[in-house]
């Protein structure tokens, strides 16, 4: 169900990321729904062909000052993307589409009491119809930099519908769905700060 990457940050780096990166003010709201809060678009909150110009235009902006405020640590996500690098057989890089880089990782802060949403990521989603970019599965990695006294557990369904029924377990929701369409979770972690989740 997951891999997990114990003290992937630790001591100085880790206090240091938490200090530069948690409750800060520019922690924008996202695109598709404002209860959630984030530094970084992500490509989901595309919804057009202006959207994506305007995400493709800002991503090597927004990268550059999501460094900027973790120096003199470095990102999480280019650390992690070197390790994959190294170990994975054929390599890590940036995904790129049509000569343009994607934005790697997005810096989310989950205001108090917000639930996300049973969903899956597919960048596919947001492409046209005869895109894929030659993605067989899509890994995501959670780095969690601090955790609520109670809650924040990661939970993780056995299903893997195909983008025709995630569709319809959608509905008319703009994002995720509905718990009771998916019944209860295969497998809940409860995450430690400065831990890596991959997940499919």
């Amino acid at each position: 169900y997951a891999i997990r990457i114990r003290d992937v940050l630790s001591g100085d780096t880790l206090a240091g990321l938490r200090d530069r990166l948690l409750d800060r003010d520019d922690h924008g709201p996202l695109g598709t729904d404002p209860q959630f809060r984030r530094i970084g678009h992500a490509f989901s909150e595309t919804a057009s062909v202006d959207d994506q110009e305007e995400y493709f235009r800002s991503a090597a902006e927004h990268l550059a000052y999501i460094r900027e405020v973790c120096a003199p640590h470095p990102y999480p996500a280019d650390t992690l993307r070197l390790l994959l690098d190294e170990v994975w057989p054929a390599g890590a890089t940036v995904l790129t589409w049509e000569s343009r880089k994607f934005l790697p990782g997005v810096v989310r802060y989950q205001q108090p009491g917000v639930d996300l949403e049973p969903h899956t990521d597919n960048v596919a989603r947001n492409l046209p119809a005869d895109q894929t970019l030659g993605i067989a599965r899509q890994l995501s990695v959670n780095v969690y930099l601090g955790l609520p006294d109670r809650g924040g557990e990661l939970e993780l369904w056995e299903a893997y519908p195909d983008e025709s029924d995630y569709q319809q377990l959608s509905g008319d929701r703009t994002w995720g769905i509905d718990r009771h369409l998916v019944g209860e979770p295969a497998l809940t972690l409860s995450p430690e700060t400065g831990e890596a989740i991959v997940i499919d």
